[in-house]
C-alpha cells in the first residue's frame, strides 16, 4: 500500500521533516556543510519539496515550491522518498534502475544521503506522531526586477556509467550512520550528457 494517497500527505509527513531539519541544532549543521539547495521532485503523487541549506545561513524548508535556485535535484516516486529518508532505500538498485535520479554537482549530490540517514530517527518521529521541533517555512520570495534565477548546475545523469566509487563511498557512510556530510570523491566519472552532469550517486 503507497504511503502518500495525496500530495497533502506529502507535504504533511516529508515536508514536516525538512521543516524539524530546519529547526534542529545538530541536523541543521550537518545540512549547512550541503551548501546547496536540495530540490525533491516527487511523482505518485506529484509533489514539490525543497530544503534550502547554504553554508552559514539558516536552513529553511520549501513545502509545496519549486527552487528556482537549486544546486541538487532528487527525481523519485514519493514512496521512494519515504525509503529513503526511513534508511531503508538500497541506493546503488534504486539508481541502476532509475527510481532515483539526480541532477547537480557530484560533490554535492553524494552530501544528500548522509543527511537523509542522520534524519531517519527523526522521521521516525514524525510518522508516530511524535512532537519534533519546527521551522517555519519561509514565504516565496520575490525576484527583482530582471533577475533571473540560476538554474541547477547539471543536467540528468544517466543510471549507468554512474562511478562505482562515488556510489560505494556514499553507501558506506550511510551504513556507518556517518552524521558527518560525506567528502567528495577523489575522482567522478563524465557523464555523456552535455553540461556540467553529476554522475549518479548513492
Amino acid at each position: 500500500m503507497a504511503q502518500f494517497a495525496t500530495a497533502e500527505d506529502v507535504h504533511e509527513q516529508l515536508g514536516k521533516l525538512l521543516r524539524s531539519i530546519a529547526a534542529d541544532p545538530e541536523l541543521s549543521g550537518q545540512a549547512q556543510r550541503l551548501d546547496a539547495v536540495v530540490q525533491l521532485q516527487l511523482t505518485d503523487p506529484e509533489a514539490q519539496l525543497a530544503l534550502r541549506a547554504r553554508e552559514g545561513q539558516p536552513v529553511a524548508a520549501l513545502v509545496g515550491e519549486t527552487a528556482g535556485d537549486a544546486d541538487v535535484v532528487l527525481e523519485l516516486e514519493a514512496d521512494v522518498a519515504h525509503a529513503l529518508f526511513l534508511g531503508q532505500l538500497e541506493l546503488t538498485g534504486a539508481l541502476a534502475g532509475g527510481r532515483l535520479r539526480t541532477k547537480g554537482p557530484a560533490a554535492k549530490v553524494l552530501r544528500v544521503f548522509p543527511l537523509a540517514k542522520a534524519a531517519a530517527p527523526r522521521y521516525q518521529q514524525v510518522l508516530d506522531g511524535e512532537d519534533v521541533p519546527l521551522g517555519e517555512a519561509p514565504a516565496p520570495a520575490e525576484e527583482a526586477p530582471g533577475a533571473e534565477a540560476p538554474e541547477a548546475q547539471a543536467a540528468e545523469a544517466p543510471a549507468e556509467g554512474a562511478a562505482p566509487e562515488a556510489v560505494e563511498g556514499a553507501e558506506a557512510d550511510v551504513a556507518e550512520g556517518d552524521a558527518r556530510a560525506a567528502e567528495t570523491p577523489a575522482e567522478v566519472a563524465e557523464t555523456p550528457a552535455e553540461g556540467d552532469d553529476a554522475p549518479s550517486a548513492a
